[in-house]
């Protein structure tokens, strides 16, 4: 390791800054020795045995040690307006008076003394992070020799593993709860008892010195072992938990002595055997989940990005501490992995940025995977596999999304490779059309001349691990950010606004029918969308490369409502591109039908709307939404209400204003439509964005438009075009006028600079048609027209496109794709994805559908 540090410079730079982390407590462990291991959260008063819980919140404790003991957590909800101060130079050592502890009342500004159960997870995140000093001081002393080191780590691991072997399983007063079957030794849920893997770390690192000091490794050992024993018999064998319990297990096993030398025979190679092969109700062993876990045909992982991307990382982890235990390695070798982590890809916006589905956060491809993933290749002398790898690592590092010398924790420079092979640097290009099946979510791209003029667009509907209930919805990207997110989760899984909001359909994109309708967002009462028709079809290359879309049909069962959005992407240039939405829905039973409502959240700091003219739309404060109202309870987190009668076509226009100066911006235009009334409102914040913009941006309220019509939306359809774009460039479209007159089919012209597309959405597909002199039978028309002549024509999932001069058509009874486009010389061709009759010599721009 010596030589690690001293000859690769990332390692060396790493160690610098965990260096950095310990030297000024090393100094001030030197000046006064109990500095660090006061502000323990300890019982340093009452010294409990027995901790007792109701509710999912410590209540109190009973008996006596002769020791201070670990605290137990103060609530199972992280949600607290409690916490420590920004240094810890500022925390209260010995921090007990009886009961309670003193921390910062954030609503009050203030310090204060406060009960437990008012804590959320403060007082676990606290010996964590004195864990993590302790740890990284352990490693520092296994590094250097200095003994000053173990003097910050020592003192620490003792006094909380000491105390710990007094600690008993807690006392819940409410078992009828359940949170019995996962509580921890010292959390409310054993996938939280991971402070174990730094007391593993520290005590492997600082073992010597802890026998030389006259310490009993068996107070260490039996205290690992209890907390590995709670660990697989309260965890659940699915999911993250499944592999959050492996890390911990494995991290405590292996510090472990062998078998034999337990009077129980579990040792090391016990613990490593539950993490490999268990197959029980608390634990499945890591060689079943990855045949098992993962989706066969995508291999994706089941649950939502912020979940999911974690996983592949947290098997690699295990794998590589693994490598050299019987059946670890062949784990390390399986071809899952890899797919696993390449997949991950596909379900992140141009900018890096996964979609906000469910409960997640808009993380990146984890490169702690990718990181181990090489590790790995170079362990098994994969050399092929190692360059692949390394070269789309090296071009996360080029496009300084990732920078080796900032991974500056014990696993980073214990783990991952030294010196990088010297390769090219290649990205991973998405594909144009990726259904992640699992989710129920389908991404489309269209790629600009740069990263933030790339199109990328994601559709989902209700399934998989952490999803949310939120009907058919749309999240876009565009002009290098995401404009028309997905929110995250709540402030915390047991708070109101997690289960009435965030989860819930009034949180996202989507159409609401009658505003109230409602299904669980887990469990067996999922719904899911139905994909009907996507060009190009998923993961296969598109017809042409200004051109895609896809349809899906959604069906509520309270009220039995039905649902059919139609998302258009088209790109006029490099830098231009814009997204056709056409959503219908009606309910069922036409007696009981309301009222249907669209709602778009923008990532802006305001909305302005205004009709065809330019004019504002004349909104007045209003109270009309919300449960009173038999609106959902979601609606009731809306504020700022105002609203208006309009009938008409409008723009609303959502700019993002950022530091640097630049001004990315959403323009929404949507044509007018009877009986509808618009709200203009502030949404609860975006949580999925969470650090990815800048300080204060993520905590802005959404600027939001509701469109109410009342009656159905099936032959009245919403239809909306949306623009992303450089407010200091301006914005392409120009105006969008509605075309025929028939409601039931959806057709626009879009007309900007030297430029015009005419889109036609049918309500019946296998029917033909004529609006404005085109003929269409199909899902979706598109006519490209530049400087006054037509360029490209499409017909997406039918059978007939005709205007003068130009016809395709199939011969055959299914319906087909097919794309016309004029060369640079005036010639035509043709690409379709089956036989077709077209003709395209003399079309002209037809004066009646395009002027």
């Amino acid at each position: 390791m010596q030589s690690r540090v001293s000859d690769v410079g990332w390692v060396k730079a790493a160690y610098e800054v965990i260096k950095s982390r310990v030297d000024p407590v090393a100094k001030k462990v030197e000046e006064e020795p109990d500095w660090l291991v006061s502000r323990l959260m300890m019982n340093w008063e009452t010294h409990y045995m027995l901790p007792v819980t109701r509710e999912s919140k410590w209540i109190g404790g009973e008996g006596r040690a002769p020791v201070p003991t670990p605290r137990f957590a103060g609530a199972r909800d992280w949600k607290s307006i409690y916490v420590v101060p920004r240094k810890i130079e500022d925390w209260k050592p010995y921090n007990s008076w009886g009961d309670d502890v003193w921390l910062w009342n954030t609503e009050e500004d203030e310090g204060e003394w406060v009960h437990p159960s008012q804590t959320g997870r403060l007082i676990e995140s606290v010996n964590f992070h004195i864990m993590t000093i302790a740890a990284e001081a352990a490693f520092l002393h296994w590094v250097t020799g200095e003994e000053r080191y173990a003097k910050v780590a020592l003192p620490v691991l003792w006094t909380y593993m000491e105390g710990f072997q007094y600690v008993l399983p807690p006392r819940i007063e409410d078992p009828e709860s359940g949170s019995g079957r996962i509580i921890g030794t010292t959390s409310f849920e054993v996938i939280h008892e991971d402070i174990l893997i730094l007391i593993s770390q520290c005590y492997d690192f600082i073992h010597s010195y802890l026998v030389e000091s006259g310490k009993d490794p068996l107070v260490i050992q039996k205290g690992i072992k209890r907390m590995a024993d709670r660990v697989v018999e309260g965890g659940l064998n699915e999911g993250n938990w499944n592999l959050f319990q492996a890390k911990i297990i494995a991290h405590g096993g292996l510090v472990l002595e062998p078998d034999e030398y337990y009077s129980d025979g579990r040792g090391r190679e016990y613990y490593v055997g539950e993490v490999l092969h268990a197959d029980r109700p608390g634990q499945l062993g890591l060689m079943q989940v990855v045949e098992q876990g993962y989706d066969r045909k995508t291999a994706i992982w089941p649950e939502a990005p912020g979940y999911g991307f974690e996983t592949t990382a947290s098997i690699l982890g295990v794998a590589n501490l693994l490598a050299l235990e019987p059946g670890g390695r062949e784990l390390l070798d399986h071809p899952q992995l890899e797919r696993a982590l390449l997949v991950q890809a596909e379900l992140v916006h141009p900018n890096g940025l996964s979609i906000g589905l469910g409960d997640s956060t808009n993380i990146r491809i984890n490169m702690n995977a990718l990181e181990m993933l090489i590790s790995a290749a170079r362990k098994l002398g994969k050399r092929e596999q190692e360059a692949r790898l390394t070269s789309l690592l090296l071009n996360e590092i080029k496009t300084g999304r990732y920078d080796r010398s900032k991974q500056a924790t014990l696993h980073a420079v214990t783990s991952y490779v030294g010196d990088l092979l010297d390769v090219a640097p290649l990205s991973k290009e998405p594909l144009r059309t990726f259904m992640a099946e699992p989710l129920n979510a389908l991404m489309m791209h269209l790629d600009g001349s740069a990263p933030e003029h790339d199109l990328s667009a994601a559709m989902f509907g209700t399934a998989g691990g952490h999803a949310h209930a939120n009907g058919l919805a749309i999240e876009l990207y565009g002009a290098g950010q995401i404009l028309a997110p997905d929110p995250g989760r709540g402030s915390s899984y047991w708070q109101r606004d997690q289960r009435h909001y965030y989860s819930r359909m009034a949180a996202h994109n989507t159409v609401i029918p009658n505003g109230h309708a409602l299904y669980p967002p887990e469990g067996p009462g999922q719904l899911a969308m139905t994909l009907e028709a996507v060009e190009p079809e998923s993961e296969k290359t598109g017809l042409t490369e200004h051109i895609g879309f896809a349809q899906a049909r959604f069906r509520h069962l309270r009220p039995a409502a039905d649902q059919r959005r139609t998302l258009g992407v088209v790109r006029i240039d490099g830098e231009t591109g814009f997204y056709f939405d056409v959503f219908r829905s009606r309910v069922l039973d036409a007696d009981q039908e309301r009222c249907h409502d669209y709602l778009y959240h923008g990532q802006a700091q305001e909305v302005t709307v205004v009709d065809r003219k330019g004019d504002s739309l004349g909104f007045e404060p209003c109270e009309l939404l919300g449960e009173q109202h038999g609106d959902l309870s979601g609606y009731d987190y809306f504020r700022a209400e105002s609203s208006t009668e309009f009938d008409g076509d409008f723009r609303a226009i959502f700019p993002l204003r950022l530091p640097d100066g630049k001004s990315p911006t959403m323009a929404m235009w949507m044509l007018g439509e009877k009986d509808r009334r618009i709200f203009s409102m502030e949404a609860p914040q975006n949580r999925a964005i969470r650090k990815n913009l800048p300080r204060g941006l993520d905590k802005m309220p959404m600027p939001t438009v509701l469109v109410r019509q009342s009656g159905e939306a099936w032959s009245r359809p919403f239809v909306a075009l949306y623009e992303p774009y450089f407010e200091e460039r301006g914005a392409w479209i120009r105006s969008v006028r509605r075309c025929g007159t028939d409601g039931g089919h959806a057709a626009v012209l879009v007309s900007g600079e030297d430029a015009k597309v005419f889109l036609v959405e049918s309500a019946t597909p296998g029917k033909a048609f004529e609006i404005e002199g085109v003929t269409f039978e199909g899902t979706l028309g598109v006519v490209l027209i530049k400087k006054g002549q037509v360029e490209e024509v499409y017909l997406g999932h039918g059978k007939l496109l005709e205007m003068p001069g130009l016809k395709v058509s199939a011969n055959g009874p299914q319906p087909v794709t097919a794309v016309l486009i004029r060369d640079q010389n005036g010639a035509w061709r043709c690409r379709s994805s089956g036989e077709v009759t077209w003709n395209a010599e003399n079309a002209l721009v037809h004066p009646a559908a395009f002027r």
